[in-house]
């Protein structure tokens, strides 16, 4: 049974194989590793995705072991240390081929010390395990300090997808936009795909550098490495052509993914509307996302509010904030209250924006004010500029006089002299 649920996806019939293990009376440890491999190797199946399997398969009694965490620690990097306490509880953290592994999940998360700390605690370290932490390290090290010539040849011939996407990452972090390019190239012609890490960090350099005839490049290997279907990745295409100003691509792949109702797909769509102005659009799609009982998140209302902002649409804006708390029983974030005070003070509402920073359950911090004195600055209101800067001065007294000097223009250069 495990091994035809092993052939369904090697074959594509996934629907086949997940059918036949949920009708398996009798599951053993082989059977739920069976299913964990497969399903994080197949295109389109998210970590959460996975994290759920493994709980369903704690919950039946069932010990993991070596294998179980091999499979986890390729794939799991954001819960990689709760998994790594489990292994230690077990006892198979000393296992080889499970600290091999912990190594390369924490160096490929940037979590270099914790794999250091993993490598130094080994009581017999193997020829592996030394492989593993230089090859983890290196990487990440010629990249960041501009040794590009010598991260590609020193690698040449050791190239897994591993290190090919802490390359490209390190080297889009960097800004190094024509070597990562280069890079990617060169993956290509090695005759490998590039995974759902790497096309995510190219897009997000589309995104950055605004390329739309990058992204165009870019959107068409999504297509040939068979991640048109994974959420993470067309959320990135979308944000790659809203923010090189593509607005009808990025719509159009968005109606074409929408059916993953992804809430993340959708706080992306609603962004890239709202950065162009299109509020309509953007509101459309947000009641789209409530149509299909998927639930905002904070991030969703940063997106709604910032549209509202941008059109001057004070009283929706303000409805949206209160749905918050009264319609989905969230806390809003500091972002909430940043992008509704941005909101009031843009529209001219100053008293209350100056309200909503002083009732609010945290302290005022540089943005916020700065939006609320360049609001008093657009309005004219130099008196109420002047209470707000007084604030600002309590965290940053050389913000708060620039910030000051703005709203009086014509008296800037006396402001000025008193910074001095």
């Amino acid at each position: 049974m495990n091994s035809l649920i092993n052939m369904y996806f090697n074959v594509g019939a996934s629907d086949h194989a997940w059918k036949l293990f949920q009708t398996m009376e009798h599951k053993d440890i082989a059977s739920w590793n069976t299913i964990l491999s497969v399903s994080s190797r197949v295109a389109g199946v998210e970590l959460e995705q996975v994290v759920a399997l493994f709980s369903d398969f704690m919950v039946t009694g069932l010990k993991p072991n070596r294998i179980t965490f091999s499979i986890l620690f390729k794939m799991c990097g954001d819960l990689g240390q709760q998994l790594y306490g489990l292994a230690f509880r077990l006892g198979l953290h000393n296992d080889p081929h499970i600290s091999n592994c912990l190594i390369s999940m924490f160096c490929r998360c940037n979590a270099k010390e914790t794999a250091r700390s993993i490598f130094d605690s080994i009581p017999s370290r193997s020829l592996q395990n030394w492989n593993e932490m230089i090859h983890g390290s290196l990487v990440h090290g010629y990249a960041k300090y501009g040794f590009l010539t010598d991260s590609y040849a020193f690698f040449d011939d050791k190239m897994d997808m591993v290190c090919w996407g802490a390359l490209i990452s390190a080297l889009v972090d960097q800004g190094y936009t024509m070597a990562a390019i280069k890079h990617f190239n060169h993956l290509k012609q090695d005759g490998q795909y590039p995974d759902s890490f790497i096309l995510g960090s190219i897009l997000n350099m589309c995104a950055s550098i605004t390329s739309l005839d990058l992204a165009k490049s870019v959107h068409g290997e999504v297509f040939k490495s068979g991640f048109d279907t994974d959420e993470y990745v067309t959320s990135a295409v979308i944000d790659a052509y809203g923010k090189s100003g593509d607005i009808k691509s990025a719509s159009i792949v968005f109606r074409k993914s929408s059916r993953f109702a992804d809430v993340v797909l959708f706080n992306t769509m609603i962004m890239a509307y709202a950065s162009h102005s299109c509020v309509t659009e953007a509101m459309e799609v947000y009641n789209v996302m409530k149509s299909v009982n998927l639930s905002p998140s904070q991030s969703t209302f940063v997106s709604v509010l910032s549209a509202c902002s941008h059109a001057g649409l004070v009283d929706l804006g303000c409805s949206l904030f209160r749905s918050i708390t009264l319609d989905y029983k969230m806390d809003p974030s500091p972002n909430n209250y940043g992008c509704l005070v941005d909101l009031l003070s843009r529209n001219g509402c100053l008293q209350e924006a100056k309200g909503v920073i002083e009732a609010m359950p945290f302290s005022g911090w540089p943005a916020i004010w700065r939006s609320f004195l360049n609001g008093c600055r657009i309005h004219g209101e130099k008196e109420v500029g002047k209470e707000g800067a007084k604030k600002s001065f309590e965290i940053n007294k050389a913000a708060g006089y620039v910030m000051l000097s703005k709203i009086y223009f014509e008296d800037g250069l006396k402001v000025r002299k008193e910074m001095v």
